[in-house]
Parts: C-alpha cells; structure tokens; sequence
C-alpha cells in the first residue's frame, strides 16, 4: 500500500520538493505566514535548497524541527508547494486550512533599521 510505504523513514524524505521554504525564519499571525527569505537558516544551501548536515541537523540547530505526519496534517504555515502538505491533501489528511503565505527579503543596509 502507496500509503503505508511513504510512512517508512525513506518513503517519507522523499515527499520533500526541496522547496527549503521550511528553513527559513518565518512570521506567523492569524490567517497569514511571511517567509523571510533574506533569514535563512546558516546550515542551509541556499543554491541546492538542501542541509548541509541533514542527518545531525536537529543537533546542530537546536531551531530546526522536523516535518512529520502531526506537521503535515496541523502547522498551517506550510506552503501548498510543499511535498507533505500534499501527500496529506492526497490522502485526506490535511486537517487545516493553509494560511495565506507572503514572501519578504528583510535585508538591512549595513547600520539602518527601517523606521530609521
């Protein structure tokens, strides 16, 4: 059974896009998620989209959480590109609606701040 499988470790990474919208800072309110996309995380690769140190990365970023079953069908911060969202859409799981996600680069010129 498809379902079963993508449950195995294995089956499970290889719902991952590899969008890397998951490593980065993101701003949650009601209703709405900002990606910040200037903010990734420091162990990300930002030209492949992967971890540097995927199997130790829960240890070398304490910030890092994993992506699981309870992730996929809750957190409504995740995008609908991304791959767990929809396996658990395919299946019927998603049990939340997406929030309404917006993407912002927050880069600060060197000294300012932006009510400066």
């Amino acid at each position: 059974m498809s379902f079963l499988r993508d449950l195995s470790p294995s089956g499970w990474d290889s719902l991952c896009r590899k969008c890397g919208l998951c490593c980065y800072e993101k701003q949650l309110s009601p209703g709405t998620a900002v990606y910040d996309l200037s903010e990734p995380c420091p162990l990300l690769d930002c030209e492949s989209q992967l971890c540097t140190v995927y199997r130790n990365r829960y240890r070398k970023n304490p910030r890092c959480r994993p992506v699981n079953l309870f992730t996929a069908m809750f957190s409504s911060y995740l995008p609908h590109c991304c791959g767990y969202t929809a396996w658990a859409k395919k299946y019927h799981l998603r049990l939340v609606r997406s929030r309404e996600i917006s993407y912002i680069h927050s880069i600060h010129p060197a000294g300012k701040l932006d009510d400066e």
